[in-house]
């Protein structure tokens, strides 16, 4: 997945679009999450997962990114038949027993379904026939994932955002709202592309405004970390409840929490004056001590 990340990364600052360069996390998850779903055994060449990278960026609005991965990518490239004919059906057909009981018109319906899902126009075969497989011995439909990603799911959403930083600024308490406006917390938002609430701590920020110089002992903000918990709860609940009222077809209260350190490196060399990626084990220790007092599941991100 992180090189799904970078490389979609990668496509946004190509076609100069930096300040949306962080949705390529967004969508390497939507899209790990929903080809998770179909199991295991289901498995895609890296062609076909560069045609499906294509059709989310393009529909997800960002046509220039599209290009500038298909560019990047020597995979890249529309290649097999078309997935909405009848050469499509015809092939099923030709597998003796694939078929089975089931309809001949209803399985290629759903192996169409699915493609169409991912964004895919031209399959190879060996595609098409994988689909068809799984569709006739394991699948009646087209998957959710487990953290309700759906493949074409980025398709509903007129508009990237189900909660912006703004709404949630609005909302919190005057603690959190000082530690977001101070640059202490960074709240990213809510995508549409995958409903995760990832917030950053800036250790930096957070030795700064607590009086403290360099070069500053782990154990000195460990009295100050508390308190940054707590308002990332703050930050998360609220996030939470506006997902809820927005109706994402997810339960708020089991939203995933990433949280993650916001220039470890800066942070590690300027106020720890250790190295990088040496000190990042210390980093760590403090992002896990935050997420232990926010309490709940949280998913630790040190970069």
């Amino acid at each position: 997945m992180e090189a799904l990340r970078k490389g979609i990364e990668t496509s946004f600052r190509l076609a100069g679009i930096e300040d949306q360069a962080w949705l390529a996390e967004d969508i390497a998850l939507s899209i790990e999450a929903s080809l998770r779903s179909f199991g295991r055994e289901f498995v895609l060449s890296p062609s076909e997962i560069d045609s499906i990278v294509e059709g989310v960026l393009s529909d997800a609005g960002f046509p220039d990114a599209a290009s500038k991965y298909r560019g990047a990518s020597s995979s890249s490239g529309q290649h097999g038949i078309p997935t909405d004919g009848r050469r499509l059906k015809s092939l099923i057909a030709d597998v003796d027993g694939l078929a089975g009981d089931a309809s001949l018109a209803d399985l290629a319906d759903r192996v169409a379904a699915a493609l169409a899902a991912m964004e895919i126009t031209h399959a190879p075969p060996s595609l098409i026939l994988e689909l068809a497989r799984f569709f006739r011995f394991r699948g009646e439909g087209v998957s959710v994932g487990d953290n309700g990603a759906v493949a074409g799911g980025w398709k509903s959403a007129s508009t990237p955002w189900i909660v912006s930083s703004q709404s949630v600024l609005d909302r919190v308490d005057d603690a959190a709202r000082s530690a977001m406006e101070a640059g202490v917390l960074e709240f990213f938002g809510v995508s549409a592309i995958f409903p995760e609430i990832k917030i950053g701590v800036d250790f930096g920020e957070l030795a700064r405004g607590a009086g403290l110089e360099p070069p500053v002992a782990e154990f000195a903000l460990y009295p100050f970390l508390e308190e940054a918990g707590r308002v990332v709860a703050d930050v998360a609940g609220v996030a939470r409840r506006l997902m809820a009222d927005a109706g994402v077809g997810m339960d708020g209260e089991r939203a995933p929490l990433r949280l993650r350190a916001v220039s470890p490196a800066e942070f590690a060399v300027k106020w720890l004056c250790g190295g990088w990626p040496e000190s990042a084990g210390c980093v760590a220790e403090l992002l896990a001590e935050v997420a232990e007092c926010a309490g709940g599941e949280v998913t630790l991100d040190v970069r």
